[in-house]
């Protein structure tokens, strides 16, 4: 697939289903400002079979005290429990662009679409070696607001 062909293969998915992308993040924001409150960083993630919630979560590296317990991993390892490799029909949403980590596990689920809030100026958006749609900046504003709260709480 070619840049201009996966470029507008993503405008396609957004005009599609823009509506259903923002009410679930919309949802992952909610659990986000949960996480909140208990001292995590406020970053959650859902992921969906078509219709259907496979599993949510929120981070929990705090209350766990394991730096590996992102949202999206943990997201994951639900996902891997229920004894599938792949999730090609599967979209994951997260109110944070994944970090290094978290993109290299949900490059080997290959997703077919990654729909994400806050860009985070540390990782590179790129294609994916796979046919993942990366739609990024989906309710930017207030899951970047809720991470700038956070932080700026702890300075």
């Amino acid at each position: 697939m070619s840049d201009l062909e996966y470029a507008s293969a993503t405008l396609e998915e957004w005009l599609r289903n823009g509506d259903m992308h923002t009410q679930r993040m919309q949802r992952v924001y909610t659990l986000a400002k949960e996480a909140k409150e208990y001292g995590e960083v406020p970053v959650a993630a859902s992921l969906w079979h078509q219709d259907t919630l496979v599993v949510e979560h929120a981070n929990r590296v705090e209350r766990d005290n394991n730096p590996l317990a992102h949202a999206e991993l943990l997201c994951a390892q639900k996902a891997h429990n229920m004894e599938r490799r792949y999730w090609s029909e599967c979209t994951l949403y997260v109110t944070l662009q994944p970090c290094t980590m978290c993109s290299a596990v949900l490059q080997r689920m290959r997703l077919h679409t990654l729909c994400f809030g806050a860009f985070d100026k540390e990782v590179p958006v790129g294609k994916p070696p796979y046919p993942t749609l990366i739609l990024g900046g989906v309710l930017e504003e207030p899951c970047a607001a809720l991470l700038q709260e956070f932080f700026s709480g702890l300075r």
